[in-house]
């Protein structure tokens, strides 16, 4: 008897507890989806709340987790459009931030409204209809340093970045740079500054690279490096009141360089000037019989005694010069339309220019043409290939090595801005410096004539060329 009412007790416990079960890994199985039909509503509703309350829950729960889900996609799509969008209208500041892989940046932008001291080109004053103010970019543990093209000068104290006042914490530094002058390039090293210009004071334009040193109160030049060009001389003025002479030299940039055991300044200018030809022998062989190669040199000049010679040949218009740590030297050209170049210059080597090159003249009627004007390929007919040619041209300018510092997810990394594209390109080459293993676009929509690094701030100083001239400072997130 016992036996028999223990087994009852058993299947009483048991039937609920196996049903509830059941229910639980069951739930939407299609024998319960049967038995839910039969039963009323009401009681459906009270078994629902009462018995089996806690299915329903985790079914709520997991429809909740997909809403969330399908939120949170939603966001980060809105986000990413919203960034597309902020860069296509250019509004680029500390709240509306360019776009990146796998960094977040942040733009602050210092709107330079600096009165000029020194007469300015009206030439130089317009690029494709829309007026600009160039200048370059210094920088030491104190100050930053502007050098606008017309000569002016002026300064910021690292420590005045984050001033409300910003744009008036601005000092002028004053300097015996003559007047008519286009300047070139800027270089700061060991507190020694260096300055590219070409000259216009004197009877023939003249290219300079003059020094002086370092302070923020008045900055005396003595003549570093000179060379006049012999075939841009102003005999007879037709109108006195134009002072700067239209002589050619394009390009400015300099670096130091350690060569042979020595110290060298490497100038990379074109310069048409028949004086300074460099030797037939750089030239491939088929090349050397009828051809004077009066394209860009790069220029290697002794600090000691200001000797100098070519270093190599064949360049277009450098825009931008770097030396790596491994002492590798690295180029940015512009090409004609078309085919601007990224060079790893060596020396003795012949580059191309103006027998190859990726980019085409600039005529109406160049699409019709039968013929390229240059040869598409460099190795095929002896010269050097750059590591890499942009068609269309992004009117490339400066390229800087990115220290490791600025960030850990950027690391190894060169900087290459432009003109005409009005973005920074972050590269990445290979060992060797032969190819770009990576290249990412990052875009601002405003022309960049010059980048440089803030080691104090782990900032990016970016010259962006606008009416007034604007200095932008980039930073990472933390």
């Amino acid at each position: 008897m016992n036996k028999k009412i223990f087994i009852i007790i058993l299947i009483i416990i048991s039937v609920p507890l196996l049903g509830t079960l059941y229910v639980k890994y069951n739930y939407d199985s299609s024998l319960l989806n049967s038995v839910k039909k039969i039963i009323p509503n009401n009681l459906k509703s009270f078994l629902k709340k009462n018995v089996f309350y806690k299915n329903e829950l985790e079914k709520q729960l997991k429809i909740q987790e997909f809403s969330y889900k399908k939120l949170e996609k939603t966001y980060e799509n809105t986000k990413y459009n919203l960034i597309q969008l902020q860069q296509k209208q250019s509004s680029v500041n500390t709240q509306n931030l360019p776009f990146t892989q796998f960094l977040q940046i942040y733009v602050n932008e210092i709107n330079l409204d600096i009165k000029k001291i020194k007469p300015t080109d009206s030439e130089d004053v317009y690029r494709h209809s829309k007026k600009v103010n160039s200048f370059y970019i210094e920088s030491d543990d104190k100050n930053i340093y502007l050098f606008f093209k017309n000569g002016d000068i002026s300064f910021l104290k690292i420590s005045d970045i984050n001033s409300e006042k910003i744009d008036r914490n601005f000092k002028n530094i004053k300097s015996n740079l003559p007047d008519f002058i286009k300047v070139k390039d800027t270089l700061l090293e060991n507190n020694q500054l260096y300055i590219v210009l070409s000259d216009s004071s004197s009877k023939c334009q003249t290219m300079k690279i003059l020094t002086a040193d370092l302070n923020t109160e008045y900055l005396n030049f003595d003549t570093f490096f000179s060379l006049e060009n012999v075939d841009y001389c102003d005999d007879s003025k037709e109108n006195e009141n134009v002072k700067f002479k239209k002589g050619f030299f394009n390009g400015g940039r300099i670096e130091v360089i350690n060569f042979e055991n020595s110290k060298k300044m490497l100038l990379a200018a074109e310069y048409l000037d028949n004086s300074l030809l460099p030797p037939k022998n750089l030239l491939p062989k088929n090349f050397q019989e009828n051809y004077n190669d009066a394209s860009c040199k790069f220029i290697l000049i002794d600090f000691e005694n200001k000797n100098f010679e070519i270093f190599s040949s064949g360049h277009r218009n450098p825009q931008g010069l770097v030396v790596t740590k491994e002492n590798i030297i690295i180029s940015t050209e512009h090409g004609s339309r078309g085919g601007d170049e990224i060079n790893k210059i060596e020396f003795k080597k012949h580059y191309g220019w103006p027998i190859s090159s990726y980019g085409e003249e600039y005529v109406d009627s160049f699409k019709n043409e039968e013929n390229f004007t240059y040869l598409k390929s460099h190795s095929k007919y002896g010269f050097q290939e750059p590591i890499y040619s942009f068609v269309p041209s992004i009117g490339i300018s400066q390229i800087i090595e990115l220290p490791n510092s600025f960030h850990k997810r950027w690391q190894d990394n060169f900087l290459v801005s432009s003109l005409i594209d009005g973005s920074i390109y972050r590269i990445k080459f290979n060992d060797d410096y032969t190819s770009i293993l990576t290249m990412e676009k990052i875009e601002f929509q405003k022309r960049i004539r010059d980048i440089n690094y803030l080691k104090k701030t782990k900032s990016i100083l970016v010259a962006f060329e606008n009416e007034k001239g604007t200095l932008g400072i980039i930073s990472a997130k933390k």
